[in-house]
């Protein structure tokens, strides 16, 4: 056999998907092939006709037309070294034989084969078959064939190690395996023998080129493959984001050699993987429909496989995965034409009719516009006298490059005075030549000043286009002369200023550096300090700066000559200019005319002639007083306005300086001469007209960012297209192919709207002294009222319990309030863990020696092995949360000598105990209850939150060991109980120690369960124990333990579900929903009445009414839980926390135990607090989610949206960062879901490396529970104290 051409290199493959016309679901082969060489292009070897390109549902004829299809394409494209492999499995031995050979004379390089899943009852079990079929199958193949290991799409035929091994060793035309099981350690078996130099030597291959490769079938190892000397992975994500895919796999092997490179390897694997897991999910139908929305092609499986579900590919396409990973795909260069709809309605199939040739391939839209890869960009030295500035820098010409930009000229020298070298340009890619051929050969000229006539403007490229500042107003000739060469000409300085042309701004870049620059000027100028002094020569008074224009020149002029210590007065015509001025530290001055100078496109208007003699006289009265004016006030397409007169020049002081900014456009003093340095009456006048260029570095770099982001947002895709339907592109051109556009229209400003008027009736007066002072003797005397009620209408029992109640509650709500916020989740996990005590309950019905003899002693017993996972795992959560908030510098802390009370205690309590019990199990429930307050206390800020966790584990000892010495257990039942709390502890502590921050959701949702099902279980059990003497009081609190426990274990599953990503997280809108909850609720109350009334002499319809009110409330918990959307989970857990405190307190009045009632009032406070939290953050009213409506649409208020959403990039991102002073990072549940808070850490440590304040905002519902984005911070070791 002769060796392949084409060698299997390690490496990214993908299976490419089989595209059908629709309707017909004949082939599309236009759409394979571009598949087939875009991922070629990418790096990433295609697979065809396999499992993912739907195999199965293929002829022999099919498979032959796409394989010499495909191998066409590549050719075409000059990928002729890409190897293709083919799917050949799913059949019989003889038939996968037949397509090895048909692939094989169709172009393929190699075929890929697996077993059918209608054989696996045979076959699973059958090693001696399974090596009898590849080996045949390899023997008699023409080309090289790799197995194709994949148990879930053969009924469970599972290729072992060995059998793997051996076949590697007697089947020499056997060139690999691709492992699609997710068995890490096989993959690790099979890497250690086959990667062996011996193995190579041993057992060569029959074709040298055809390695023996390992690689795996999903990417979520590629990276700890490739240190178990895998080779790589064939990978369906590979159609979706092949540049990541090749990416990850150069940077894997990279690591090898140079270990700094993990961390981004290590980041990288985590968002593919992440991905990977998602799409997988959504099988063939939504990878193509992925693709589709990619890339405009993909369509819809073949018959009978179903196309993805419109809500599933919406929440596919939504999903942050995906969108992860997408983000990633496009910084690594790919280009995506973003379909708008996902194609399988009938309507678009009729659509589809008429773009179908005659080949039976849909027609594709060609994007409009000229390649980059055909344009030639030239950078010409700016000769205009003075202009040292440059149009691009070095960074930003190696930009345009990997951009496609077929080349960058840039004339000789053209950087040199902005201090980039020749050499600088030539390194990024440029080339670099004289004017005359730069004029002549680019497609695109970029410069700073308009191209000088009869220099330049005659001599650019004919149907070329030019990008520069331009004021085609005042260079008619320039642009008459552009004309004639039928070019395309834009005015950096017409950008519109929209959000979007923010980036692209020019003017604002140039202005803020002239503001800048010209308080240098006139400092330079000016015969005193700017800032005032006091010295042993004398007092020396600050300089007064007047400046009059706030945009962006004029603020940072302000903002300098703040910095430099003088005193500074600002004027604007426009109101809103007030706050930027004033927030820079300057005085703002105003005329007594109310008028608006607001104009269009953010400029000014020219103002009423009441107003400018108003503001005539202002200017006047200051010129008097002030050191220096600095003028920046224009009006677009005007000349500009004259605002200081001869006469207020003669009125400065000597020694004066005026700098006018807007000198290029006839200046606002009088006397300016544009350009030039003048004296006046001993005042200076600035009028220079380069002041940017007077700082040429800065001012290039900043021009050349604008004049690229521009350059690359007229097109898109890879090419440039001037689309005069853009709002930007419309706003900046002159000249379209040599024909002179008009002005677009400026956006005319929105009128002015007077705020609307509250009307009378909704005003809020003040109330008198005695109308406060009568509403609160009422409320007083309700309350005492309601107080005498309940006493006479209840017993001593009762009103105990309540007394308890009452005072807890209030304790709990003054503590709970005072919990840092940052440290709510950590509040939830130590509430959870105390409201363990539930299982003290369990306690009073247990019995029967060292194992249970009753039905009410099982439940007993079970309570308190819930009660158990339930403590120990609430406490090492909030351990672990805790210790994730510490930080290096944090004092010593010396937690075990919280040992010593513990012990003191229990063996002071045991003693006493010895001789008589007296009031010891009181005193017990005292220091219980003192503890669990101390340990909510301890939570109001970080210092303390460990030594309030610690506090909370005694409270929990000592509050069971009271219960303990309550119920006077005889030996073999202490046992029993020991027995069973470890066994619950020991479950909870391993639970606690494996969750991961990401997971503390989930995982408190399912503690809230463990508690809801211990409480119902007490419940019964305590009724079933002793049904003769039960009193009303016990049966009734009972019977809501059971219904408000039996709501909290099922809500509580429905809430981990959810969170857990195993349920959706859609509401489920139940027809009638709330019909159905209000019957439920009813028929809980009726049967409560028949319960309470039959239970003493009627047991049995008691017990059967007791069971139908556990039912029902199962039932409650899961309608009103499923009815809530995933969104409001946050809101859910906090309810359900609360409901677990309301359990706890109904045990608590059921046994007349005042712990249970202290612990359970504390953590149903706790819950309704955090409650109430959420719902003020998510505008709801606590009423509605305590009752079951979360789930209905809540009345929103009227909030007006203000401010402008500015879209951004990487880059720019970057840029602002590095430039900032001050950052404020709001993070939420995209950081969770990413795991970003890693990456979030190293900026933050780099940000403040530079100097820079970094501080966090975090909403109260950001994340999926109270606090846990705040958690994920102290994770990654993010200072507490800057969020």
């Amino acid at each position: 056999m002769t060796p392949v051409s084409r060698p299997l290199k390690p490496g990214v493959y993908a299976p490419i998907p089989t595209f059908f016309v629709p309707e017909t679901e004949e082939l599309d082969i236009q759409s394979i092939q571009a598949q087939v060489v875009r991922v070629a292009k990418a790096g990433v070897g295609p697979l065809l006709a396999g499992t993912n390109g739907e195999g199965i549902h293929l002829t022999h004829a099919e498979r032959i037309e796409i394989i010499k299809a495909a191998r066409s394409a590549l050719d075409d494209a000059g990928l002729v070294d890409v190897p293709l492999i083919a799917g050949t499995g799913t059949g019989s031995t003889r038939e996968t034989i037949e397509l090895c050979k048909e692939a094989a004379e169709a172009g393929a390089d190699y075929a890929i084969t697996i077993l059918s899943g209608y054989f696996a009852g045979v076959l699973a079990t059958h090693k001696r078959a399974l090596k009898a079929y590849w080996k045949e199958v390899s023997e008699k193949s023409p080309i090289p064939v790799l197995i194709y290991n994949y148990p879930g799409a053969t009924g469970g035929i599972d290729v072992d190690s060995d059998l793997v091994t051996e076949l590697a060793e007697e089947c020499p035309n056997l060139c690999g395996i691709k492992l699609t099981c997710g068995n890490v350690g096989k993959l690790t078996r099979i890497c250690a023998t086959v990667s062996q130099t011996s193995f190579a030597e041993k057992y060569p291959r029959k074709n040298p080129n055809a390695p023996f490769l390992v690689l795996g079938g999903f990417t979520d190892f590629l990276l700890p493959s490739i240190y178990a000397n895998g080779h790589g992975v064939i990978t369906g994500l590979g159609n979706i984001a092949p540049y990541t895919i090749r990416k990850l796999y150069d940077l894997s092997v990279d690591t090898l050699e140079d270990a700094s490179l993990l961390p981004e390897a290590q980041r990288i694997q985590g968002i593919v993987a992440r991905a990977d897991y998602t799409v997988a999910k959504s099988s063939i139908a939504g990878t193509k429909y992925l693709i589709e929305k990619l890339y405009g092609y993909g369509g819809l499986p073949r018959k009978p496989l179903p196309p993805i579900d419109p809500e599933d590919a919406t929440a596919l396409w939504n999903h942050p995965h995906v969108q992860d990973v997408i983000a990633l795909e496009a910084s690594f260069g790919a280009l995506f034409t973003y379909s708008r709809h996902y194609r399988v309605s009938a309507c678009w199939r009729d659509e589809q009719k008429s773009s179908v040739g005659t080949n039976g391939a849909s027609s594709k839209p060609d994007i409009p516009g000229v390649p980059y890869s055909s344009l030639t960009v030239g950078v010409p030295l700016e000769i205009y006298p003075n202009e040292h500035r440059v149009a691009i820098t070095p960074k930003n010409a190696e930009v345009l490059l990997k951009k496609g930009f077929a080349r960058v000229l840039v004339e000789k020298t053209a950087g040199a005075q902005a201090q980039f070298p020749d050499e600088h340009y030539r390194a990024a890619g440029a080339i670099l030549v004289d004017k005359d051929e730069l004029l002549s050969s680019s497609d695109i000229l970029l410069k700073v000043r308009p191209p000088i006539f009869g220099v330049e403007a005659e001599k650019v490229k004919e149907g070329s286009t030019v990008i520069s500042f331009l004021y085609p107003h005042q260079n008619k000739q320039i642009v008459d002369a552009l004309a004639e060469r039928k070019a395309t000409a834009f005015g950096m300085e017409m950008i519109p200023r929209i959000s979007r042309a923010q980036v692209f701004d020019a003017l604002s870049s140039m202005a803020n550096i002239a503001g800048y620059k010209a308080v240098l000027e006139a400092a330079n100028h000016f015969g005193r300090f700017l800032t005032g002094q006091v010295t042993a020569a004398g007092k020396i008074p600050p300089c007064k700066v007047l400046v009059i224009g706030a945009g962006v020149a004029g603020l940072s002029a302000i903002a300098t000559a703040r910095r430099m210590g003088a005193i500074v007065r600002g004027f604007d015509t426009r109101s809103a200019a007030r706050e930027q001025v004033q927030s820079l530290g300057a005085e703002f001055l105003e005329v007594q005319v109310q008028e608006s100078g607001e104009g269009a496109g953010g400029y000014a208007k020219e103002m009423s002639k009441e107003f400018i003699e108003a503001e005539m006289a202002l200017f006047m009265e200051q010129a008097k007083d002030v050191d220096i004016i600095v003028t920046t006030a224009l009006i677009p397409g005007r000349p500009a306005p004259k605002l200081i007169t001869e006469e207020m020049v003669s009125a400065m002081k000597q020694g004066s300086v005026i700098v006018d900014l807007a000198a290029e456009t006839g200046g606002n003093c009088a006397v300016t001469k544009p350009g030039e340095l003048a004296t006046y009456k001993g005042v200076t006048i600035i009028g220079y007209t380069d002041l940017p260029s007077r700082l040429p570095t800065q001012s290039s770099t900043l021009y050349s960012n604008n004049i690229t982001k521009f350059l690359l947002s007229i097109g898109g895709e890879g090419k440039f297209n001037v689309n005069l339907e853009d709002e930007v592109v419309r706003g900046a051109i002159v000249l379209h192919n040599g024909v002179r556009l008009p002005p677009a229209p400026r956006p005319v400003p929105p009128p002015v709207v007077a705020p609307p008027t509250t009307p009378k009736e909704a005003e809020v007066k003040a109330i008198t002294p005695w109308q406060k002072a009568t509403r609160e003797v009422a409320a007083i005397t309700a309350g005492m009222g309601t107080a005498v009620t309940l006493g006479k209408l209840t017993g001593p029992a009762f009103m105990s319990n309540f007394f308890t109640f009452g005072l807890a509650g209030l304790i709990g709500y003054r503590v709970v309030w005072g919990v840092a916020p940052a440290l709510h989740s950590p509040l939830m996990s130590v509430t959870n863990a105390i409201s363990g005590m539930v299982g003290v309950g369990g306690l009073f019905v247990m019995g029967g020696g060292y194992f249970p003899g009753t039905v009410p002693q099982v439940l007993g017993a079970l309570s308190v092995l819930l009660a158990g996972v339930n403590v120990a795992g609430g406490f090492v959560i909030t351990k672990r949360m805790l210790d994730m908030f510490k930080r290096a510098t944090d004092p010593p802390e010396y937690n075990w000598l919280y040992t010593v009370p513990a012990v003191v205690f229990t063996g002071g309590f045991l003693a006493a105990a010895s001789t008589g019990m007296a009031g010891l199990v009181q005193a017990g429930y005292l220091t219980s209850s003192i503890l669990c307050i101390g340990s909510l206390s301890g939570l109001a800020s970080q210092a303390t939150a460990r030594q309030g966790n610690i506090l909370g584990i005694l409270g929990v000892i000592s509050g069971i060991l009271a219960s303990l010495a309550a119920v006077g257990f005889d030996p073999e039942t202490l046992i029993q109980f020991a027995a069973v709390a470890a066994m619950g502890g020991g479950i909870g502590t391993i639970i606690g120690r494996r969750i991961t921050a990401i997971e503390l959701p989930q995982m408190v949702a399912a503690l809230h369960s463990v508690v809801g099902l211990a409480a119902v279980m007490t419940s019964i059990a305590s009724v079933l124990s002793n049904l003769d003497h039960v009193s009303t009081l016990h049966l009734v609190t009972a019977y809501l333990g059971v219904l408000i426990g039996g709501v909290t274990f099922t809500g509580s599953i429905v809430a981990f579900l959810k969170l857990a990503g195993r349920m959706s997280s859609r509401p489920l809108a139940l027809p009638g929903r709330h019909f159905i909850n209000s019957s439920l609720l009813a028929t809980n109350i009726a049967t409560m009445g028949a319960f309470v009334t039959m239970a003493p002499s009627v047991p049995a319809v008691a017990a059967a009414f007791l069971g139908a009110n556990t039912v029902l409330s199962f039932i409650k918990g899961f309608t009103t839980t499923a009815a809530i959307g995933g969104a409001d989970m946050p809101v859910v857990i906090t309810v359900l926390n609360a409901y677990s405190g309301f359990a706890l307190v109904a045990e608590g009045f059921m046994l007349d135990n005042p712990l249970l009632t202290t612990v359970g009032s504390l953590i149903g406070v706790s819950g309704s607090i955090l409650s109430y939290i959420m719902c003020v953050a998510m505008n709801r009213t606590l009423t509605n989610v305590l009752f079951g409506g979360i789930g209905s649409t809540a009345v929103q208020s009227d909030y007006k949206i203000e401010g402008q959403i500015t879209k951004t990039s990487v880059d720019e991102t970057a840029e602002a960062l590095n430039n900032a002073d001050s950052v404020i990072l709001v993070v939420g549940y995209g950081m969770a879901v990413a795991k970003a808070q890693y990456a979030i850490a190293e900026i933050v440590s780099m940000l403040r490396a530079r100097g820079i304040t970094v501080r966090f905002a975090i909403h109260p519902v950001a994340g999926r529970m109270p606090g846990q984005c705040n958690v994920l911070l102290a994770e990654a070791s993010v200072p507490y104290d800057s969020e």
